[in-house]
């Protein structure tokens, strides 16, 4: 229900707020924001436990804006929240409350609390919550201008990111080549994603690259984990078929401008046994398998732990990053989702060895194809928070028959679902999430 509401057309354009605050509250958790033109105001206060544990932290209008995952997951945070099973922004099991005040100097504050399903909202309702989104930008126009100019020259520094790739008398690639039928699977490389099969059929000779995923020489962890075939519509069943299902997963390398695949040099191999069983819901599979790399990618290899931050927190932050980053492909803002994922493309050329202008090119001609797509973003939902990268890394996956498995920052172009990867990592001694894969 709504507590306290006031309409959309009670806000004045020409009054725009001092201060925007907005909370969630639920299990003894306040989390709430204070957003000014100079700063960002975080306060947790957590009264679960006999002591009470208050951290505040604030960060001027320079360090948040370059997130501004706060100011963006309002609307995302109320309308998720009668929409996903454990309400979208916390993990809990009560029903929270979100609280959005917009604080003026010459007259009173207005604000609303909603405290249960979000998803019968009446229309004059969330056009609100939007105004509460456009009021909040105004306060923060000063600091876009100055994103302007420096969004100005992200064309340019992806185009010059090729002299930052190093290239040496043997640029192994990395490849995992695979053979399946009458079953589903997922392979991960150093506790990574590295690829999925939920579809119906069969494979054969499947393969596909995986060399952002090798950060260095030395033994590199690998996990299979088979599941059951899937039908035409996408519902798993219980087992897998004994006697009559089965895989198949190489690693293979080798340098792309000096062999042939036939020439690749076969790291690994792993052979499913016969299922004896017809009551085996699914394999896994764990083992080692040793690579050679001429560079050495910094990766997620010094992150900190999500493990160890308290996981209601941690989805709220997840959560916010992956609303601001799908309302940025929603507008076309390309600019500046390649200004997040920056250090990413770097890394990922290094692991291609792509040195040459042409490659950097190519690498900016994808933002500018998805600038002038069809692309309707799907909503974020169906999805579950997911530590990859042994804790260090995480990101929200679909659980629905459809999508599963695959990243929750999805859309749809001529009637085909696009997946748009999106793993966070904070970096040792950064309180923010940036993207990592």
């Amino acid at each position: 229900m709504v507590s306290v509401c006031v309409s959309a057309q009670t806000t004045s354009a020409n009054n725009s707020p001092e201060w925007v605050k907005f909370g969630v509250m639920s299990m003894g958790l306040r989390a709430t924001y204070k957003i000014t033109p100079r700063e960002l105001e975080r306060t947790w206060l957590d009264t679960n436990g006999p002591a009470v544990d208050s951290s505040v932290v604030k960060q001027s209008a320079e360090q948040w804006q370059q997130s501004r995952f706060i100011i963006d997951a309002v609307p995302g945070l109320l309308f998720t929240a009668g929409n996903t099973a454990n309400w979208g922004c916390l993990y809990c099991h009560d029903q929270p409350a979100v609280l959005i005040e917009l604080g003026f100097n010459n007259r009173p504050s207005l604000y609303y609390q909603i405290d249960s399903d979000t998803s019968a909202l009446p229309a004059s309702i969330r056009k609100y919550v939007y105004d509460v989104l456009i009021q909040t930008s105004r306060l923060i126009a000063e600091t876009n201008a100055n994103k302007e100019t420096k969004n100005q020259g992200i064309k340019e520094k992806y185009l010059s990111s090729y002299k930052l790739i190093k290239k040496y008398d043997y640029n192994p690639h990395f490849y995992l080549d695979m053979n399946s039928y009458n079953c589903t699977y997922e392979v991960l490389i150093n506790d990574m994603p590295a690829y999925s099969f939920y579809g119906s059929g069969n494979q054969g000779g499947t393969v596909f690259p995986v060399s952002p995923l090798i950060l260095k020489s030395g033994k590199q962890a690998i996990t299979i984990r088979v599941f059951p075939q899937v039908d035409d519509n996408d519902k798993m069943a219980r087992f897998l078929l004994a006697k009559n299902c089965g895989l198949e997963v190489k690693v293979v390398a080798g340098d792309d401008d000096k062999e042939t695949p036939k020439e690749y040099k076969q790291l690994f191999r792993y052979k499913m046994p016969e299922v004896q069983q017809d009551n085996v819901p699914y394999l896994e599979y764990t083992g080692v398998l040793e690579a050679t790399t001429p560079y050495h990618l910094k990766g997620w290899s010094e992150s900190q732990d999500l493990r160890k931050e308290d996981k209601a927190r941690l989805t709220t932050e997840v959560l916010a990053f992956y609303l601001r980053y799908r309302q940025l492909m929603a507008d076309r803002k390309m600019d500046e989702i390649a200004g997040l994922v920056y250090n990413r493309e770097v890394e990922v050329e290094q692991a291609l060895f792509q040195n040459k202008p042409g490659d950097a090119a190519d690498t900016w001609d994808r933002f500018a194809k998805i600038k002038t797509s069809n692309l309707d973003m799907l909503p974020l939902e169906h999805y579950e928070l997911k530590f990859f990268g042994n804790g260090r890394v995480v990101g929200l996956i679909r659980t629905d028959d459809a999508l599963r498995g695959e990243s929750a920052m999805t859309g749809i172009a001529d009637n085909k679902y696009k997946i748009y990867s999106l793993l966070l990592h904070k970096p040792a001694g950064s309180h923010q999430l940036q993207v990592i894969r």
